[in-house]
């Protein structure tokens, strides 16, 4: 085998003129902004959402806490423990990128079914006039027992990914 080779972490630029670098990718978002943020050809993305029908109400709650942060109160009340962790997500997406807003496409699926979840995105695909962004996909814990095309969000990640659109899977028990 070779020998092995040690390297440093690499410098990441941060701010809107690139200049303030930083080794921990997201204390220096959070510090100086996305790299060159002033000078993005999208600041305001598209997010399409792929959600069973029973649990939008929910799924939005999660997704007005993601573009916009989670208020310190709001936090500190859910906080079962003693000790309160400190939030890890006070700032949303809006303000951490410096984006002027998001777009959310909701499409619901009949049911927790692959064919369910397949019709939901043929019909957000359909019905946008552009790709979004990225696609959220809510799922649950219970997806990870099912194997290929049983699987909704296998299925739901090769359609997007045919179509040239990064995803990310939600599970339902980790908002709750």
């Amino acid at each position: 085998f070779p020998a092995k080779i040690s390297t440093n972490r690499p410098a990441f630029l941060f701010g809107a003129q690139g200049k303030a670098t930083g080794a921990i990718p997201d204390k220096g978002i959070g510090d100086f902004g996305p790299y060159l943020y002033t000078q993005h050809t999208k600041n305001s993305p598209i997010i399409g959402v792929i959600c069973e029908a029973s649990l939008r109400g929910r799924v939005e709650q999660f997704l007005s806490e993601l573009r916009d942060g989670i208020d310190q109160d709001i936090w500190e009340n859910s906080t079962t423990s003693s000790k309160a962790k400190e939030n890890p997500y006070s700032s949303g997406l809006i303000t951490k990128f410096r984006l002027s807003k998001i777009r959310y496409e909701i499409e619901e699926s009949a049911g927790s079914t692959s064919f369910q979840y397949k019709i939901a995105i043929q019909k957000l695909l359909e019905r946008l006039p552009e790709s979004p962004d990225l696609v959220i996909v809510q799922t649950r814990e219970g997806f990870k027992k099912l194997r290929g095309d049983e699987n909704p969000y296998f299925v739901a990640k090769s359609l997007f990914m045919k179509a040239g659109i990064p995803t990310q899977s939600v599970f339902i028990e980790r908002i709750e």
